[in-house]
């Protein structure tokens, strides 16, 4: 073979092989966008492990959040913020207010535009105060924690309830199955 058609091999190889390559790349990059464009979008959400009846809870808030925004879905993942720091697939999640500070430091947490609270007078003054570091709001408030029971004037069922036993009686029978660290919860 002449040198000539060594060259015209070659030149056929390697334009075989940078369009193998290309078509490679460009179906991987069609796939990933199809991916994305096909698939629904999912948040990765962990709520506050502490809460009563924790299985309601989380269908409360898939219910809620359903009804407002369809075309995204919610994935409930388990962190607990007292053992240890948000794992970066985590999207959205509820932590005690004491990490606040340590967590804007961290980066863990994106600044909320102020315009983007909606119903802000319904929340109690102290709670959303509790939201803010550096001027800026990073949370909302969703549980307030209290060793107290609140009841109206007019609920005399309740009104002489001193401790969780006699609360639990009152109360009735529990609607979910829902345990937490072996005890039952209300």
């Amino acid at each position: 073979m002449r040198l000539y058609e060594y060259g015209r091999i070659f030149v056929k190889t390697v334009s075989i092989v940078l369009l193998v390559v290309l078509t490679v790349l460009m179906t991987g990059f069609s796939k990933q966008e199809a991916k994305v464009q096909n698939q629904k979008l999912t948040l990765e959400v962990a709520l506050f492990p502490y809460v009563p009846d924790r299985v309601r809870f989380q269908e409360a808030v898939s219910d809620a959040w359903k009804r407002e925004h369809p075309d995204v879905s919610l994935h409930f993942a388990d962190w607990d913020c007292y053992a240890s720091d948000p794992d970066p697939s985590i999207d959205v999640f509820v932590f005690d207010g004491i990490y606040l500070s340590s967590f804007v430091e961290e980066g863990y947490l994106l600044p909320i535009p102020r315009e983007k609270f909606r119903n802000k007078e319904d929340i109690i003054p102290f709670a959303l105060k509790g939201c803010i570091s550096r001027g800026k709001f990073y949370a909302l408030p969703q549980l307030l924690c209290a060793d107290f029971l609140y009841t109206r004037k007019d609920d005399t069922g309740l009104s002489d309830v001193s401790d969780i036993d006699t609360l639990y009686k009152r109360m009735g029978d529990r609607q979910t199955k829902s345990v937490r660290d072996g005890k039952s919860v209300v």
